[in-house]
């Protein structure tokens, strides 16, 4: 999923609607959407912290 995003904002230049990725990864609420990214901002802490 992170990929997506990062493609779509660098071909793009905005962030993706919920809605969109809603459909791109056939999750059926934006609550689901909303708990893949809060995984992913909270890997990419834990990620940041190691390096410091």
């Amino acid at each position: 999923m992170l990929s997506y995003i990062r493609e779509f904002i660098t071909k793009i230049g905005y962030v993706l609607k919920v809605r969109k990725i809603e459909s791109r990864f056939g999750i059926n609420s934006s609550n689901g959407v909303s708990d893949h990214l809060k995984a992913i901002e909270a890997n990419a802490k834990e990620r940041r912290l190691q390096f410091m």
